[in-house]
């Protein structure tokens, strides 16, 4: 497998995953099991379950470099008491791609982000990451875990509805950071017109984190027409 954005080549796509193996699928060229894909980020398993869901192997989480919400906020238009009253820190986390994640106080100021594309891309492109996951936690009683936005600009995506790369990255995060659990539902794309839903599942032993699952549905395979063209340099 290999994964494109519009302006470059990526080790991993979690969405791209489980839309090809989700057709796959639908389409009778597989069967529900477990399968491996060979990508630039190693070899790793996939499931595909009975109906038609894919579950998909993450690499082992790796957290980076850590961030003050004096660093971001403005990339936002957001203040730092948005972030500092969380509790939680900003920190790149890689499961595949490197992702600066950012907690946020509500999901008021998930919905009122302005977010400076320009500004993101240098960021991401100076501190050697890849893009930001933008997070607010839900209500104990939702059966959403955390509702999130992803920008990715030095990748050529303004904002992505689904990203599941940085779903195995954030369920890393919040195992840690939490404890409290280690399965999580997140929802993602409303602010596109986009709504999309990943869930993820982390496999440790105590502190150490084993290896992050990511899973989600595909809509129905559709047939897209397509004109060859002749680059011109």
């Amino acid at each position: 497998m290999r994964f494109f954005t519009p302006t470059e080549e990526v080790n991993f796509c979690g969405h791209a995953t489980v839309a090809t193996f989700s057709t796959l699928f639908k389409l009778g060229k597989e069967p529900a099991g477990l399968l491996k894909q060979q990508t630039k980020a190693g070899v790793l398993g996939v499931e595909i379950i009975d109906d038609g869901r894919v579950v998909m192997e993450q690499t082992k989480p790796v957290f980076g470099l850590s961030f003050q919400p004096e660093d971001v906020v403005g990339l936002f238009g957001l203040t730092t008491k948005d972030i500092l009253a969380t509790g939680m820190p900003i920190i790149d986390v890689s499961t595949g791609l490197s992702d600066i994640i950012v907690p946020l106080a509500d999901e008021s100021v998930l919905e009122r982000l302005k977010p400076d594309f320009k500004a993101i891309k240098a960021f991401n492109k100076k501190s050697k990451t890849c893009a930001f996951h933008l997070f607010a936690l839900t209500p104990h009683e939702s059966d959403i875990s955390a509702r999130c936005r992803n920008f990715a600009p030095l990748l050529g995506i303004n904002e992505e509805s689904a990203t599941g790369s940085a779903a195995g990255a954030l369920a890393a995060y919040l195992y840690r950071y939490q404890g409290t659990r280690n399965r999580y539902v997140f929802e993602q794309g409303e602010a596109l017109g986009k709504r999309s839903i990943l869930s993820a599942n982390v496999d440790a032993d105590g502190d150490e984190i084993n290896r992050v699952y990511v899973g989600g549905a595909s809509d129905k395979p559709q047939r897209v027409p397509y004109r060859l063209t002749r680059l011109v340099s």
